[in-house]
Formats: C-alpha cells, structure tokens, sequence
C-alpha cells in the first residue's frame, strides 16, 4: 500500500483517463497514481491509513491484514469487542465460495469447448478431403509414373503447413479482439473481466490446430490408398 499514493482501479482509470505517475484529486487533495490494480472482483482503491485519515474522517473503512487459519477465530473474538465492527472476510473462503459457484459454469465451459474441438475436426478434414478429391486424377497420374504414396504424402503434407500458419497469424490477434469486445460488453459499473493473455494458452490452441492438419491429413492420406488408380487416370471424355 502506497504510504503517500493511491493504487488506482484500471476500469477507474480508464474512466478518468488516468494511469500510472498521474495525479488525481481527492478531496481537495492531490495524490499520485503510483499503480493500476487490475483486480476482477470488486472495483476500488487502495490507499495507506495515513493517507485516508488525511483526506477526512471516514464512514466506512476496511482493514487489510494477513492472519493466519489458526489465528481466524481469536481474531473474530477480538474484532466482536469492537461496536462499529460489521464483518470479516477472509480471503481462503472467498475464493473456496468462488471457486465452488464457477465450478459448474467450466463444466459448462469444457463442454463446449470439446464440442467446438470436435466440430472444428470434421470441418477440416472434410476441407482436406475435398481438396483432395479435386487433385484425384493429377494425383493418381503421378502414381503411374511411379511416385510412391509416402512421397506425395509428405508433399500434400508440406502445402499443408502454410494454411496452419496462416490460420494462427489470422486466429490468434481475431480470437483475442472478440474476446475483448465480449469482456468490455459485460463489465459492470462494479465488477470487471480483464483479458489475460496467457503464453501457454497460445502454445495449447497451436496444438491444437497442428493435431487437426495431421489428422486430417492422415484420414485424407488413407482414403486416397483406396483410390483405383486405373479407372482414374482413363480418359472419361
């Protein structure tokens, strides 16, 4: 806690056009933005004791302190002496209330996320199959003239690669602003959502995508096994 500061809220700060090293008045009084919290529970801002008996005499107040969990219930017996004591709120049981309220919105979660996985599987290889499809008759010409099926496998493989990257260079930065979009849209006055973007989130969904292009070229790659290469190559015209 800044001694002579305050710790301003980022959705604040936006609304104010402050952020770190800018002043703000509070009462009168001028006090520096020494950092921007970017809590996603309740919004608010964090000054020292010292500093919040300086700016007036205050209604409602709140002490931040570490306790032990053996040390919880003598604090309670000796908070309950005091007349203007309302509550106490303990950290490890907020996020265990928390964390037991979520826990059915990430099955939820989960759910479709391996539905949209699973979706997105057949999409891609039904892509994959159908570009093949429509190099059927140069392909099987190539198998006449003797290339072998691992031979053109890895080359249908290698043309493959471009479109994975392709599709994480246009994925990636359009996944991330909508997003942003959603989480800007359902922020309260109150509660705010930040976007955290994760290195290994990006690792996982690359994954992901490179398991789709394999997978769908090992199902492409087997169904062109079965293709009769002599009725393919005939002159149908």
């Amino acid at each position: 806690i800044p001694k002579d500061g305050m710790i301003l809220n980022q959705k604040i700060g936006r609304e104010i056009g402050a952020s770190a090293g800018d002043f703000v008045s509070i009462n009168g009084r001028v006090l520096k933005v020494t950092a921007i919290s970017r809590q996603s529970e309740n919004l608010f801002q964090v000054i020292s004791h010292e500093t919040g008996e300086s700016l007036g005499e205050a209604k409602l107040y709140s002490v931040i302190c570490n306790v032990k969990e053996e040390d919880e219930t003598a604090l309670m017996e000796y908070l309950a002496q005091d007349e203007n004591f309302l509550y106490t709120a303990y950290t490890r049981k907020n996020y265990q209330a928390l964390d037991k309220l979520i826990r059915p919105f990430g099955t939820a979660a989960l759910i479709v996320i391996l539905f949209s996985v699973v979706i997105g599987l057949v999409i891609v290889i039904n892509t994959f199959r159908t570009n093949l499809q429509e190099q059927q008759k140069e392909l099987c010409m190539l198998r006449t003239l003797g290339r072998q099926h691992a031979e053109l496998s890895l080359r249908l493989f290698i043309q493959a690669v471009p479109f994975f990257v392709f599709a994480c260079l246009i994925g990636f930065p359009a996944g991330v602003t909508a997003i942003k979009f959603v989480l800007d849209k359902i922020e309260t006055r109150m509660r705010s959502y930040p976007f955290v973007g994760d290195f290994s989130i990006y690792c996982l969904t690359a994954g992901v995508v490179f398991a789709y292009v394999v997978l769908s070229h090992v199902f492409s790659m087997r169904a062109m096994k079965k293709w009769d290469i002599v009725e393919t190559v005939k002159d149908k015209e």
